[in-house]
C-alpha cells in the first residue's frame, strides 16, 4: 500500500513538473532532533542496581544533506527532495552513555501555499529508508522497520537564491517492544553499561529538523533577481553563479 501511495504521488508529482511555471533546482542541509522510546532497565536482572530503572533518551543533533527539484504555479509550490540523514540520542546507563544512531535515506514530496513573500506553509509525506539503527552495548540484534511513509508538516521561507526551512515528521508505523541484553561487564578495557536485561518500549519516531538551501538553478528571473538583482543572463533559464 505504502509503494502505491508513492507511486501515486510520483506520478502525479511528474504531471505537474512537466506544466510547470517555474522550475528551480537546488541543494539544501541542515540539523535536526529525533523523538524515541524509553528503556526500561528489568529489575533484578543485575544486583547491586536500582529495581525497574526508566531511562529517557538524551537527545543528540543528527543531520541531513542532499537536493531538491521545486516548481510553481503562481503561490502554489510543489516540492520533491533526496536526502541523506543520520539521527542521533543518548541513554545514560549507570555506568556508561550507550549511543542510539540512526542513517536514512529520505524522498519528501511536498505541496505548499506561499501566504505572503517569502513564507510558505506546506505538508507532504517523506518515503524513508533506514539503512541502520544502532544501539550501543545491544547483545541480541535490534528489529526495526526498514521503510515507512510518514506525514510531514513545515514551513518554507524562500528569499529567491536561497532559504530555510523547519518541518516535522511523525512516523506512521510504531516501533514494537524488544526484549533487549545489554552488556554489563567490561571488554577491552571498557566498562558495562550497568544494566543487563531491558525493555526497548514502543515508540513511533519523530523528527523535527532545521534545513536551509541554495537555489543553483532556476527559470524564474523575476524571483531570483528581486533579491539580487544583476545577477542573471538569458531570456529562459538563470543561474545565479554564472559569469
Amino acid at each position: 500500500m505504502n509503494k502505491l501511495k508513492l507511486l501515486l504521488a510520483l506520478c502525479l508529482f511528474s504531471t505537474i513538473f512537466c506544466n510547470s511555471q517555474e522550475l528551480t533546482i537546488g541543494i539544501k542541509g541542515g540539523v535536526n532532533y529525533s523523538f524515541i522510546g524509553d528503556i526500561n532497565s528489568r529489575g533484578g536482572s543485575l544486583s547491586g542496581f536500582p529495581v525497574d530503572e526508566v531511562f529517557t533518551p538524551n537527545k543528540e543533533l543528527g543531520t541531513q544533506f542532499g537536493g531538491l527539484v521545486m516548481v510553481r504555479f503562481g503561490s502554489l509550490m510543489l516540492r520533491g527532495e533526496i536526502l541523506f540523514s543520520k539521527q542521533k540520542n543518548y541513554y545514560e546507563f549507570p555506568s556508561r552513555n550507550s549511543y542510539w544512531n540512526s542513517s536514512r535515506t529520505e524522498i519528501p514530496l511536498i505541496i505548499g501555499y506561499e501566504v505572503f513573500k517569502p513564507f510558505s506553509p506546506y505538508v507532504g509525506i517523506n518515503a524513508t529508508s533506514t539503512s541502520k539503527l544502532t544501539i550501543d552495548g545491544l547483545e541480541n540484534d535490534l528489529t526495526y522497520d526498514k521503510r515507512d511513509l510518514n506525514p510531514i508538516i513545515g514551513l518554507l521561507v524562500d528569499f529567491g537564491r536561497f532559504g530555510v526551512d523547519v518541518r516535522y515528521e511523525l512516523s506512521t508505523t510504531e516501533e514494537p517492544y524488544f526484549d533487549a541484553n545489554f552488556v554489563n561487564n567490561s571488554t577491552q578495557g571498557q566498562p558495562g553499561y550497568g544494566i543487563n536485561s531491558a525493555d526497548i518500549y514502543p515508540y513511533k519516531l519523530g523528527v523535527l529538523s532545521l534545513s536551509a538551501h541554495i537555489n543553483l538553478f532556476t527559470t524564474d528571473k523575476d524571483r531570483m533577481g528581486s533579491f539580487f538583482g544583476g545577477l542573471f543572463k538569458g531570456d529562459k533559464c538563470y543561474c545565479p553563479y554564472d559569469n
